[in-house]
């Protein structure tokens, strides 16, 4: 497989198509930086060189494995999105130090007064290199899939551990093309990274959820953090002694903006896209995991509302979570919308044919291709016979105390086994930190009212599934709860009591007659995992713990009788077995076979898939018309607009601050020479995706001038599809984070970041724009 597809257009499928080579139309494509297409670039007006680009990469961050970020100063100062950051401030939130931080943001007026945010991390990229040729040649004499798969996986983990040597760096081996090619990326991770500067959650959120995916935008999705090392440059834990990263490339920023037609360009991490997948891909998609998710979503918001509502501590500590659930469930609602109306499925299938009739019946070309196309769909028939169970044993970690379980359980396996043999990337040395750390920060991120609610919900979604798809670890749950239930009436019985006060004596909570309520309440009311109350001896108890049980190997943690850990290691065992089994057909076969050989034989994809490495994308800034309506949108929004929007209450509120500072916005030099205005957020023809989010956008001369956090209705199905016409990606001007950091008062990071307090920039000369 991976031999076929280094032959470019040898061999069978050569004949079907032809070899593409630039074809992908100019706004097109996630390009990794050593496939950048030059003429494109300069022909669309691009001042600096390709060499420039990648130094100016160097400067690009992704943030707490999920978002993007760009250094903006000498000092470690990032600038990233608001959403990006949502949850340091939903974890600091959380604290009872910093209660209400999420709804007034912050300013640090100092360095000293930058907080550290739990649980954030930073990649800063040091060097890309091609390790193809080491990477495939471990799979020579290696026919079968499964040893293909385990010797490409052993030989990356190989060049990851000399990579990695010394310790000052970690590394990362992924493939490109599907395979086809490999890259080795070398990062320094930063494990301290503090807040400095968040707009209010009225700015960073306007709109909310009605707003988005949508255009016109009116939000302040910005915030700015910093990168702290220790003495050595080393990107340690949080530590006082630490100090701010010296960041020999950053972006410099530019208050000219940009106006209609203008070159722009993305650097950042896009997640992964599915854009050469085949019909079978979609029609699963479609089929299967749009409907399942739509409605995990609905019923899983509708179970944290409840306990928001209930509590003022639950609403604290779980805003995050409710952001990100209600965030997901617009984005599966317009996927699913979008299929149907951009007819994906048909659109897959028509190119499919077309490729397949390119060639005469019976031909060589025609055979190789529908054998493929033919064991594709196969996989996937038979991935549907326990997709549903699987994905029911994953939903279980997004329970906090689960999921804390569940690591100390698979985590006490994992370590008894040399580190090269750990499959998972969460359980090699370099990585347990996360949910160590993320263990001692339980009680300050969950309430147990939460707790039980939502497992209770995923505990009964599993019961709707197929008898065949229902996890064996909610029947032996259900069990243990009768079992633990029938000895309390026992007892009660034995000393007069009433079993229903006995039950609520002994677990907080009434007695039901629903056999999964009952097994909940055992559980939580059992444990010994969390603590039982908010003093301070109990929490440091439940903390001390579980620092000890994540210590403990798999024969000494079997020995612990817990109900919640018994339960989360039932959860991890079944779900091991599943990964290690049936599924290893879809990550294996699959995945690294028939997918690949799709790929670069059939397709002949003019640039790969993402895959959370750093890419590039360009285009131009251009206006936008909603193909829904046909109105068409000038490509920037206004802080009038904003105001004009004002309805006192979230989502759409403007604070007091900002209004008073408004009637005076002529004089701010962030004004917008053409539109007259203070410049919010602006459209543009670039081709992103997740991960993407707080991605800098730069101008042809390489300076920041937005940041990328979001994209219209047709771009919603970016990880499918392209739409040169219709989809826009919707940026921050970052003139207008320039705005409200003097309205806010925050004119250190404006001077630390090459801008005055009064608005204008060290250096450069102004780019000429087009008129609006």
């Amino acid at each position: 497989m991976h031999e076929l597809g280094r032959r470019g257009c040898a061999g069978w499928a050569g004949a079907l198509v032809v070899c593409l080579s630039g074809a992908a139309l100019a706004a097109e494509g996630m390009y990794p930086l050593d496939r950048l297409p030059e003429k494109e670039l300069a022909g669309a007006g691009l001042k600096v060189t390709p060499g420039e680009l990648g130094r100016l990469s160097r400067a690009v961050v992704q943030v707490a494995r999920g978002g993007s970020g760009a250094f903006v100063s000498k000092q470690g100062l990032l600038v990233t999105n608001h959403h990006v950051a949502f949850g340091c401030l939903a974890r600091l939130n959380a604290l009872k130090a910093h209660q209400g931080i999420m709804d007034r943001g912050f300013v640090a007026k100092a360095q000293k007064d930058e907080l550290s945010c739990p649980g954030y991390d930073l990649l800063v990229v040091r060097k890309v290199e091609d390790v193809t040729q080491p990477v495939l040649a471990a799979v020579k004499g290696k026919p079968h899939w499964s040893k293909r798969f385990e010797a490409i996986r052993l030989r990356k983990d190989d060049l990851v551990k000399a990579c990695e040597e010394g310790g000052k760096q970690v590394c990362q081996v992924a493939e490109m093309d599907g395979g086809a090619s490999y890259s080795l990326t070398t990062y320094l991770r930063v494990r301290d990274v503090r807040l400095v500067y968040a707009p209010a959650k009225a700015l960073g959120k306007y709109g909310g959820d009605i707003d988005n995916w949508m255009f016109p935008r009116h939000t302040a999705d910005f915030t700015y953090l910093r990168a702290y090392v220790n003495e050595k440059g080393e990107g340690g834990a949080f530590d006082k002694a630490n100090r701010p990263l010296e960041t020999p490339v950053h972006l410099k920023v530019s208050t000219e903006g940009v106006g209609r037609g203008a070159m722009v360009l993305v650097m950042g991490f896009p997640g992964r896209t599915s854009r050469h997948a085949t019909s079978h891909a979609v029609r699963y998609y479609v089929e299967e995991q749009l409907p399942q998710v739509i409605e995990f979503l609905d019923g899983t918001i509708k179970a944290v509302h409840l306990r928001m509502k209930a509590s003022d501590e639950a609403r604290r500590k779980y805003e995050g979570f409710e952001s990100s659930l209600q965030n997901g469930l617009k984005y599966y609602q317009m996927s699913a919308d979008g299929m149907k109306r951009w007819k994906t499925l048909e659109r897959k299938l028509a190119d499919e044919k077309a490729l397949l009739e390119a060639q005469p019946a019976g031909s060589e070309a025609r055979k190789g291709a529908e054998k493929v196309l033919g064991e594709i769909g196969a996989v996937y028939g038979r991935y549907r016979g326990f997709n549903r169970k699987m994905a029911a044993l994953g939903r279980l970690m997004m329970v906090s105390t689960v999921g804390s379980a569940y690591q100390m359980a698979k985590w006490a396996k994992e370590k008894m086994k040399p580190e090269r043999m750990r499959k998972e990337e969460a359980y090699k040395d370099k990585n347990v930190y996360r949910f160590i750390e993320g263990g001692a920060r339980l009680e300050d991120e969950t309430e147990l009212g939460t707790e039980r609610a939502l497992l209770l919900h995923l505990l009964r979604e599993t019961k709707k599934l197929p008898a065949a798809q229902q996890p064996k670890v909610v029947a032996r749950l259900v069990a243990a709860g009768q079992k633990a239930l029938k000895k309390l009436v026992a007892e009660a019985k034995r000393k007069g009591e009433e079993p229903a006060a006995a039950f609520k004596a002994a677990y907080g909570v009434a007695l039901s007659e629903d056999p999964l309520e009952v097994a909940v309440a055992v559980v939580y009311g059992s444990t010994k995992l969390v603590a039982r109350s908010a003093e301070a001896k109990e929490l440091e108890r439940a903390k001390a713990l579980r620092a000890a049980l994540f210590k403990m190997k798999a024969p000494e943690l079997r020995k612990q009788d817990d109900p919640l850990l018994r339960f989360a290691a039932d959860a991890e065992a079944e779900l091991t077995a599943l990964k290690e089994g049936a599924f290893k057909e879809v990550e294996q076969y699959l995945a690294t076979v028939l997918h690949p050989r799709w790929v670069t034989e059939v397709k002949k994809a003019a640039y790969p898939d993402a895959n959370f490495t750093v890419r590039l994308t360009h285009g131009k800034v251009a206006d936008y018309t909603a193909t829904a309506t046909g109105k068409r949108h000038r490509y920037l929004s206004t802080l009038s607009e904003l105001v004009a929007k004002d309805k006192g209450k979230f989502p759409f509120e403007v604070p007091a601050k900002l209004k008073a500072a408004f009637p005076a916005r002529a004089s701010s030099p962030a004004m917008d020479a053409h539109v007259k205005d203070i410049p919010v957020n602006f459209t543009a023809t670039l081709d992103t995706t997740g991960g993407n989010s707080g991605s800098p956008v730069i101008d042809a001369r390489g300076r920041l001038v937005g940041l990328l956090f979001d994209g219209t209705p047709e771009s919603i199905l970016s990880d499918w599809q392209f739409l040169p016409k219709d989809q826009r990606s919707i940026c921050l001007d970052i003139r207008f984070a320039h705005y409200l950091a003097a309205v806010d008062g925050a004119e250190r990071v404006l001077k630390e970041s090459g801008v005055s307090p009064a608005g204008g920039a060290s250096g450069g000369k102004a780019t000429p724009r087009a008129a609006p």
